[in-house]
C-alpha cells in the first residue's frame, strides 16, 4: 500500500510541478507538395560535378554517380531525351566560363558509364534511354566525359541540359 501511495504522490507532484513551470512557445512548419495530374510522369532535376580539374588534360575525366530520376505510373511506357546543351551540338557539348562565356570545356553525356552511346534526342547519332514506369521514382546515372583537349583558362564552367520525358 505504501509503495502505490509513494508512486501516486510523486506522480501527482511531477504533473504539478510542470504544470507550474510550463511556459510556450510557438513556430511554424511548412509544408509543401505538388500533385501530378493522373497518368502524369514527373522528372527530378540533376547535377554533375567535376569539381577542380588541374590541368593538363591529358586523360578523359569521367564521372557516373550523379543522376536524375523519373516517376512514371506503374506500366507507363516513356523514352527520356537530353538536349544538346548551350552549344547546340550533340557531338561535343560545351560549358562555358561564367565571365568569359567564349571560353568553352568541352564535355559529353552518355546513356550510361560505358560511355559509348551519347544520350541526346534520338536525332543524328545519339541515343535516348526509354522505360515502363514503375509507379516509384526510377534513377538514371548518365556517364560524364570531359575528353582529352587543350586546357581552356582557369574560370567556372557550367552548361545547362534540359530533360524532356516523352510519355
Amino acid at each position: 500500500m505504501k509503495k502505490l501511495v509513494v508512486l501516486l504522490t510523486l506522480a501527482l507532484c511531477a504533473a504539478f510541478a510542470g504544470a507550474a513551470l510550463a511556459a510556450t512557445a510557438t513556430g511554424t512548419y511548412a509544408t509543401t507538395a505538388t500533385v501530378a495530374a493522373a497518368g502524369t510522369c514527373t522528372v527530378g532535376s540533376g547535377a554533375a560535378f567535376f569539381g577542380t580539374i588541374t590541368p593538363p588534360i591529358t586523360a578523359n575525366i569521367e564521372i557516373a554517380n550523379s543522376g536524375f530520376g523519373v516517376n512514371c505510373p506503374n506500366g507507363t511506357p516513356y523514352s527520356i531525351a537530353l538536349s544538346a546543351g548551350g552549344s547546340g551540338n550533340f557531338a561535343q557539348r560545351q560549358m562555358s566560363e561564367a565571365t568569359t562565356p567564349t571560353d568553352k570545356l568541352n564535355y559529353n553525356i552518355y546513356t550510361d558509364s560505358f560511355f559509348v552511346s551519347i544520350w541526346g534526342d534520338g536525332t543524328g547519332s545519339t541515343a535516348t534511354v526509354s522505360a515502363n514506369g514503375n509507379g516509384s521514382q526510377q534513377a538514371y546515372f548518365p556517364g560524364v566525359r570531359v575528353p582529352v583537349q587543350p586546357t581552356p583558362p582557369a574560370g567556372s564552367y557550367a552548361d545547362v541540359v534540359t530533360i524532356t520525358v516523352t510519355f
